[in-house]
Formats: structure tokens, sequence, C-alpha cells
């Protein structure tokens, strides 16, 4: 087993914190269609974000508990936030060129960039839970749970939190 210092763990979750801050100035930008972001906007949506993936690790480890080993919830978690990771430093660039051109016609193009990459992320976690948890047919009622469960209704209510911080933002 790899042995992890304090070093790794506050570097691990300083870059997962960046990540979700690169998460909620898209959100900011690309949503509210406004020139300039407000912090307490910015705030409550960093907030929101953080709070989804505090809840997402608290069931992941809750589901991981009744359904998995101890293991495989271990290599579940690590593969979620790694991915975290990952896409948020692959979209830390795109952030970057919107709010240089946040003005100008091309912001578009910057929120589709954002959108793809976004579905990429999502599919490779879709894809990396077949590859973890998939071992015998019965297997795929356990996956779709987890999907449902952990992926697919979160997701959605994160989606409604977001849409009412939006509309109170642009009215």
């Amino acid at each position: 087993t790899i042995k992890n210092t304090f070093a790794d763990y506050l570097s691990r979750n300083l870059l997962i914190l960046i990540s979700i801050s690169v998460f909620s100035l898209i959100i900011c930008t690309g949503l509210t269609q406004q020139p300039s972001v407000e912090f307490d906007q910015y705030l409550r949506i960093w907030a929101a974000t953080l709070g989804f993936v505090l809840l997402k690790y608290i069931s992941m480890r809750l589901v991981g508990y009744i359904f998995l080993g101890k293991e495989k919830t271990r290599v579940g978690i690590n593969t979620y936030f790694s991915i975290l990771i990952v896409a948020g430093l692959l979209l830390y660039p795109v952030i970057g060129l919107k709010i240089y051109f946040l003005n100008g016609a091309h912001s578009s193009v910057f929120d589709t960039i954002s959108l793809i990459i976004s579905t990429l992320i999502i599919l490779l976690i879709a894809v990396k839970i077949f590859q973890i948890f998939y071992h015998k047919m019965l297997d795929i009622f356990y996956i779709m749970l987890y999907l449902c469960t952990l992926e697919f209704i979160p997701l959605t209510v994160m989606f409604q939190v977001y849409n009412l911080f939006i509309r109170d933002f642009n009215f």
C-alpha cells in the first residue's frame, strides 16, 4: 500500500477546493449572463457546490458501507475525487479565457467548451463506476442503484438549487 502523508492529504484537498471554485465560477459566469459576478453571488454558489460535494462524499461512504466492501468504497471515492480534480484543472484555462472575453462575442464558445468537458467528465465517471463495480450480472442492479442515488438525483437537486440562485441573481 501507498502511505499518504499529511502534505498529500492537504494538497489533494486543496486541489479539490480549487476545482470547486472553478466549477462555481463557471456556473456564475455561465448562468447569470451578467458582465460581472458579485462576490456574494459567487460565495453562495461556492457554498452550495461545496455542500453538494460534501453530501456526495457522505452518501458515497454510506452506500459503500451498505453495499460494497471497504476497499471498493475507498477506490470509488479516490477515483471520483481524482476525476473531479482533473475536471477542475481542465476547466481552469477555459474559465480564465471566458473571463478575459466576458463581454466579447466568443463568450458562448467557452460555455460550449465547458459543457463538452463536463459531459465527458460525467461519462468518464460512469465508465469508471462500471470498471470498479461490475463483476457479476447482479452488479448491474447495484450500479444502477449507485448511479441513481449518487449521480442523477443529486445532480438534479443541485441544478434546481442553482436555478433558484440564478433566478434570484437575475431579477
